[in-house]
C-alpha cells in the first residue's frame, strides 16, 4: 500500500516538473520571438532612417548640380539661360552606395503653367492667366468649365463666377470643407474641386504647378507672375501661348530643345505666332527634385522643390514623402 503511494506521487511529481518544464519552454519561445520581433522592427526603423538619409544626401547632390550649372554660366560669362541640354537637366543613371541604390531627376517648374498667377496679388483675377489655362485645358481634352471652378477656388472673395464653384458647394460635402480663396500651395489641391476627377487630374496636373509669385532682388518689390522658360516648356503647355497654336506648330519650335538655348541674345521671335501674350523667359528660378533611395531593400522616396536666386543660392520651398510623385524613377529591382 505504502509502494503505491509512494509510486503516485513520484508520477505527480514528474508529471509536476513536465508541466514547469514546458511553461517555461512556452515562456522562453515567447520570450525569444517577442525580442526577434523587436530587432527586426528595429532593423526596419533604422533601415528606413538610413534610406530617409539616402534621399536627403541625392537632395544635397540636386542642389550642388544646380549651382554648378549656374556658377558654369558665372565662369563663361555667359548670358544665363536654362534648357534641356544643360547636365541638370539629364537624368542620373542609377549609382549605388552603401548597401543600397539612389537614382535622382530635377525638373524645371517653370516648364509648367502656375496656377497662382491667375490671381494677382491684389487677389484679382489675371484674365489672360485663366484664357491661357483654358487653352491648356482645352488642349489636354480636360473640360474648360474647370478653370473657371479653380479661379473660384483661388480669388478672395465668395461670388461664384460663371461655371465656378464657391463654398456653399463645398459645404454640402462629407465632410465638409471650403475653397481656399489663397494662391495654391501644392498642385494636388486640385483634387478637392468640383468636376475634378482622377483622370481629369491625371491628364493636367503634369503641365502645371503651384509656385509663390516671383520677387525683384529690390527690397519691397512688389510680386509678379512667373514666367515660363521657352527651353524646357513642353509642347502641350506652348500650345496654349495662344488661341491658333496647334500641337505639330508647338513640336516644330520646340524641337531645338535638345540641341540649342534660347537667350536674350539670342531671343525667341513670337511674331510668327501672331505674338505671344504670356511670359517667357530663359532662366529658371524653381526647380523640382526626384529621389528614389533604397537601403538593403528598404525604400525612401522625396520630391523637393527648391528655388534658386539671381545668385545662385539654393533654398528649399518644401519637401513631400510621396512615392507617387518619383514613381517613374522606381528602381527595377524594388520588391
Amino acid at each position: 500500500m505504502l509502494s503505491v503511494y509512494v509510486s503516485r506521487q513520484k508520477g505527480i511529481a514528474l508529471i509536476s516538473v513536465l508541466l514547469v518544464f514546458a511553461l517555461a519552454s512556452l515562456l522562453i519561445g515567447h520570450l525569444v520571438t517577442a525580442a526577434a520581433r523587436d530587432l527586426q522592427r528595429s532593423a526596419n526603423y533604422q533601415g528606413a532612417r538610413q534610406a530617409f538619409w539616402y534621399a536627403m544626401g541625392g537632395e544635397t547632390l540636386g542642389r550642388q548640380i544646380l549651382h554648378e550649372d549656374y556658377q558654369q554660366d558665372v565662369d563663361a560669362d555667359a548670358e544665363p539661360s536654362d534648357g534641356l541640354v544643360d547636365n541638370w537637366a539629364q537624368p542620373l543613371e542609377e549609382f549605388e552606395i552603401d548597401q543600397g541604390a539612389l537614382r535622382l531627376q530635377i525638373n524645371d517648374l517653370q516648364a509648367r503653367f502656375n496656377l497662382n498667377n491667375i490671381i494677382d496679388q491684389n487677389g484679382t483675377v489675371d484674365s489672360k492667366q485663366q484664357q491661357q489655362l483654358v487653352w491648356l485645358l482645352e488642349t489636354l481634352d480636360v473640360p474648360t468649365n474647370l478653370a473657371a471652378v479653380i479661379v473660384d477656388w483661388l480669388d478672395k472673395d465668395e461670388v461664384t463666377s460663371s461655371g465656378g464653384k464657391e463654398d456653399d458647394l463645398y459645404l454640402e460635402k462629407t465632410p465638409a470643407f471650403v475653397s481656399a480663396n489663397t494662391a495654391m500651395a501644392d498642385v494636388s489641391e486640385l483634387r478637392q474641386l468640383d468636376g475634378m476627377t482622377t483622370e481629369y487630374y491625371q491628364r493636367l496636373a503634369p503641365y502645371v504647378t503651384a509656385l509663390p509669385k516671383s520677387t525683384d532682388a529690390q527690397p519691397g518689390a512688389e510680386s509678379k507672375a512667373t514666367s515660363i522658360n521657352i527651353n524646357t516648356v513642353s509642347e502641350q503647355v506652348f500650345s496654349s501661348f495662344g488661341e491658333n497654336i496647334s500641337l505639330s506648330q508647338a513640336q516644330s519650335v520646340l524641337s531645338a530643345q535638345l540641341s540649342k538655348k534660347y537667350t536674350a541674345q539670342n531671343e525667341f521671335d513670337p511674331s510668327s505666332f501672331g505674338g505671344i501674350s504670356t511670359n517667357i523667359s530663359y532662366t529658371s528660378e524653381y526647380f523640382e527634385i526626384l529621389i528614389a533611395a533604397n537601403f538593403d531593400k528598404r525604400w525612401s522616396y522625396l520630391r523637393s522643390v527648391v528655388h534658386r536666386d539671381d545668385k545662385g543660392k539654393l533654398s528649399v520651398l518644401s519637401r513631400s514623402m510621396n512615392k507617387a510623385a518619383v514613381a517613374r524613377l522606381l528602381l527595377t529591382d524594388e520588391s
